[in-house]
């Protein structure tokens, strides 16, 4: 069975009732309209509650208990923002944001973690006064709200110690970014920031190039146009000689400490992509897409990534300029010891044998949009075994065959999370051949289970019963099924009967499903 819902701990039943009676707790009375008087006069303040000397993860801990249960009020915030405090996290807005600015900057001067997001209505000025309060900030979300330029002035000169920084969907600009690694030169001590998240900002490549110049530290930088960022950053053009002289004046050490390099805008200046393997050569996840302009033996330079263990290669939407067998096979045969992740979508032909020859130490694996299957004439047991999250999104149409599925998921016991999108070749006679454990009895026959694990022939005595050694799915938390057609209730109520840590299951238009009810 499915894994059930859990009794709440011990403490998650405390702190769910020290919520629902907290005005009785904190104020020790139950009318509203007392607490009502309290708060018109401003008398609460002087009153102190039961959380003085509470941990900080556990008043981090009760306020979120608060908040799913009222809006965090005034009276609340009084008594759940202390001065130990180490964290706080009011995304959305939800209660008095104006007080809970007010006590942060009064009371705790040593947060570490602050988290704003969302809340539009916060005005720049205010911002910058509750920066200027906070000087060991770790970490700042300010994603979708009204921040400018001044704001991360004020974040540059006050908060030396911030490690991560997001400013996503703001309008900060290149100005921003200048104030902002200006501000941490001054004093001649170096930024410790290591991660910056500016996507949908009025940010531009050039502002980009000037804060990887100033801050070398900086390990990830979230960007929409990363790749044509390297246009700025040096004057070569993708010639790799000249990019190794570059090293070796720098005495071998890397440009740019880049563990991630991940665009969603298509790649169609070749160049940048060699730019950036040769000068970031620490580089974890590489995430890209073609356009029709771009030049596939770019790619080869992923193999002078050593650290590379998470890769997306996209085909644009216009034209599939990169090719599977001359363009991903090279790189997979490089570096695909490496991968824990692979992402591959608009591609004419893919072979997941090749793949998984290639990758064998996959965790998770997803194909998008591929045209066509390169055909599986019998299973691999050795391919996938570390496979933990499988997705197939398939294109509307196309033919994906039944020996794909049992590729990808027969050898893989240590699923977890399976998404099937347009696999209309998903019923529930090959789930049933995934799962049940089926016998045979032959006499003298050559049993050849090229499906199921045996590799090898067998000649079994007349009455001896062999089985057949499937895959249970025992790890199974998460599965989704989307416009899979073939599938039915029957099918649904066997998976949540079968032993498996099963906790969410998506249908979504299957109308065989839907129908048999």
């Amino acid at each position: 069975m499915p894994r059930l819902n859990q009794p709440l701990s011990m403490r998650k039943w405390a702190l769910q009732s020290l919520a629902q009676h907290f005005p009785v707790v904190c104020y020790g009375t139950t009318p509203t309209h007392t607490l009502g008087d309290l708060i018109e006069d401003g008398s609460y303040l002087n009153i102190k509650g039961p959380f003085t000397q509470w941990p900080s993860d556990l008043l981090e801990e009760m306020l979120q208990t608060v908040a799913q249960q009222r809006p965090l009020g005034r009276a609340y915030l009084h008594h759940l923002i202390q001065p130990h405090l180490e964290s706080f996290n009011l995304a959305s807005g939800i209660g008095d944001v104006y007080f809970a600015i007010q006590f942060l900057g009064d009371r705790c001067q040593n947060l570490q973690r602050l988290d704003l997001s969302y809340i539009s209505y916060l005005g720049p000025d205010l911002l910058c006064r509750l920066v200027a309060k906070l000087p060991f900030l770790k970490y700042i979300n300010f994603q979708m709200t009204p921040i400018n330029d001044q704001v991360l002035g004020q974040i540059g000169e006050t908060c030396r110690q911030l490690r991560i920084l997001n400013v996503s969907s703001t309008p900060v600009s290149d100005r921003g970014l200048e104030l902002l690694s200006r501000k941490t030169e001054e004093d001649g001590l170096p930024s410790q920031l290591t991660r910056l998240l500016v996507t949908d900002t009025y940010v531009s490549h050039y502002g980009i190039a000037t804060a990887l110049r100033t801050m070398p530290q900086l390990r990830q930088v979230e960007y929409e146009f990363i790749y044509q960022v390297f246009d700025h950053l040096t004057e070569l053009g993708g010639d790799e000689r000249a990019l190794e002289e570059l090293i070796d004046e720098s005495n071998g050490c890397p440009p740019y400490r880049l563990i991630s390099l991940k665009s969603s805008d298509p790649l169609s200046t070749s160049e940048n992509l060699v730019t950036a393997l040769h000068l970031c050569p620490e580089l974890q996840s590489v995430a890209l897409t073609s356009s029709p302009s771009f030049q596939e033996s770019a790619l080869w330079n992923l193999n002078r990534l050593s650290r590379l263990c998470d890769l997306s290669l996209a085909n644009g939407p216009s034209a599939y300029s990169m090719d599977f067998y001359t363009s991903i096979v090279p790189v997979l045969q490089a570096v695909g010891h490496q991968l824990n992740n692979l992402i591959l979508t608009r591609f004419t032909c893919v072979d997941i044998q090749v793949i998984g020859m290639a990758c064998l130490g996959l965790k998770n694996l997803a194909l998008s949009e591929i045209c066509h299957f390169a055909p599986v004439d019998s299973i691999q047991p050795e391919l996938y075994t570390q496979l933990e999250a499988l997705e197939l999104w398939a294109l509307a149409g196309a033919q994906l065959p039944t020996f794909v599925i049992k590729q990808l998921t027969t050898p893989c016991r240590r699923v977890q999370n399976l998404l099937f999108r347009n696999c209309d070749v998903l019923t529930d006679q090959l789930f049933n051949e995934l799962w049940t454990h089926q016998t045979h009895k032959d006499a003298n026959v050559c049993v050849i289970n090229v499906t199921l694990y045996l590799n090898c022939t067998h000649f079994l005595p007349s009455g001896v019963k062999k089985k057949k050694k499937v895959n249970p799915m025992t790890s199974l938390s998460h599965a989704t099924f989307d416009v899979c057609r073939n599938i039915s209730l029957t099918l649904l109520v066997e998976l949540l009967q079968r032993d498996s840590d099963l906790n969410l299951l998506r249908l979504w238009n299957c109308p065989q499903a839907i129908g048999s009810r």
